[in-house]
């Protein structure tokens, strides 16, 4: 048991939020449910990490990991108000010119030096996510000890690898030292 910034103990334990796009917006339903019975000033999940979409979720819960309720509240209200514009160039010019980009990556059979990262421009995404997480404050939870660990995986499609990114503090469980990086923002977030 560990006591987190109150006087309420609760277990070490941790949470890996799937992706999958929509699914992380149902996500939010059973982080509702878990703030309803959380004591208010307790992060009942001290070790937080999402996948792909999931991620968005997993950034709201750390960056808000010394108000549970608020972070779920503020994963709740960005997910309501959530359009296909937010996340992706929609405009018929932008996805015209990605498309003569891939088209032209495909004519020459990758030989262009710089091949497109993605099928869409997926700016919006990152904008959006700049100006609605505090990504600072989850550094500051960890200080605090409210969070021990946040992480964020994604699929890099021009590698065909896994890339994750981790925050912690100095120890993850009795005696392991682990020496993340602050993730301060999500520069990380291909665009084409």
């Amino acid at each position: 048991m560990k006591t987190l910034g109150t006087a309420n103990p609760v277990h070490d334990v941790g949470l890996v939020l799937a992706g999958g796009g929509a699914r992380a917006a149902y996500q939010v339903g059973v982080l509702r449910a878990v703030a309803e019975i959380t004591p208010a000033g307790v992060n009942p999940l001290p070790v937080i990490t999402g996948v792909s979409a999931g991620s968005i979720n997993a950034a709201f819960l750390a960056s808000h990991a010394t108000e549970f309720k608020s972070g779920v509240a503020q994963s709740q209200f960005f997910w309501r108000r959530l359009h296909t514009n937010d996340v992706y160039a929609t405009d018929p010019a932008t996805i015209a010119m990605s498309g003569l980009r891939w088209l032209f990556a495909l004519t020459l059979g990758g030989l262009h030096r710089t091949s497109p990262k993605s099928l869409l421009d997926n700016s919006p995404l990152r904008q959006l996510l700049v100006q609605r997480v505090n990504f600072h404050a989850i550094q500051t939870a960890i200080g605090e000890g409210a969070l021990q660990a946040f992480g964020v995986s994604a699929s890099d499609y021009h590698t065909a690898t896994a890339v994750t990114l981790y925050q912690a503090g100095s120890q993850i469980g009795p005696g392991k030292e682990c020496g993340g990086s602050a993730i301060t923002a999500p520069s990380n977030l291909n665009t084409y």
